[in-house]
């Protein structure tokens, strides 16, 4: 979303990856099903159900877990494709025990019901020798049944520009038109003509990836701007405007990319 008539977008360098975990070798926490919350490993997927209303439940009561050792000092993504049947909360932690510390990543994602994609983009900490690298899944406070049913931790690999469409949708006061950027740079004046300041237009772009990972990107506008994501807000200049010049140099954002259908704004 574009707040005026300038708007720039610029690819720096981007990434993805590819492979997936299995399930095998995961340890799951408890280890025995309880009448309220059970863990299994069935059809490839990992499935864990909790059926109580206690609101002070831990997230480690329901986990799995397993040891894994990543290159210390790296750009690793994690991406997880999660079916959920009620609302509910995961986390993500890549650690050590005694003491227990994070190596680089812990991250707690609201889970919608349906399905919900998880893309996390970490810098793996060095584990000492002597210490157990563990990545874990914490499924303590879920509602009702969850099933993991994809999940991979994997280097991060370039992924090919041509991922970004050349044709965007641009949008204003009702009427839609397809705009395609010249050097970088679109000019919202010459298919909407001159508007009043902050007259909002829309800029939109749905694609397809086969692989998922992380696009980093230039971009800016003259002069207020909100950037989105498959629905997630990354940038916004509403407060304080574009402060810096239209350049793609101005404000560079790391744009997760899903596998499957992407939708950017």
């Amino acid at each position: 979303m574009s707040k005026l008539f300038t708007f720039v977008l610029f690819v720096l360098f981007s990434s993805s990856v590819t492979a997936a975990e299995q399930w095998k070798d995961w340890t799951l926490h408890p280890e025995s099903e309880q009448p309220e919350k059970s863990i299994r490993i069935e059809n490839d997927q990992l499935i864990a159900e909790i059926n109580s209303d206690n609101p002070k439940r831990q997230y480690h009561e329901l986990s799995a877990t397993r040891r894994l050792v990543l290159q210390k000092r790296k750009n690793h993504i994690l991406y997880a494709v999660v079916e959920a049947e009620k609302a509910g909360e995961i986390c993500f932690v890549y650690k050590h025990h005694d003491p227990y510390k994070i190596l680089g990543l812990r991250s707690v994602k609201k889970l919608l019901p349906g399905e919900n994609r998880i893309l996390l983009n970490f810098i793996t900490k060095e584990c000492p020798a002597d210490k157990i690298p563990l990545i874990s899944i914490a499924l303590g406070r879920i509602n009702g049944k969850v099933t993991i049913k994809e999940f991979s931790i994997t280097p991060r690999k370039e992924l090919p520009l041509s991922s970004l469409p050349d044709i965007w949708k641009a949008e204003y006061n009702g009427t839609v038109k397809e705009v395609k950027a010249e050097n970088g740079l679109i000019d919202f004046r010459k298919f909407f003509g001159r508007q009043p300041e902050k007259a909002e237009v829309v800029l939109t772009a749905d694609f397809f990836s086969e692989s998922y990972g992380v696009l980093p990107i230039g971009i800016s506008a003259d002069w207020w701007m909100e950037f989105y994501a498959n629905g997630n807000r990354l940038l916004s200049t509403l407060d304080r405007g574009n402060r810096g010049p239209v350049s793609p140099k101005t404000h560079c954002v790391e744009v997760p990319i899903l596998r499957g259908k992407n939708t950017v704004s």
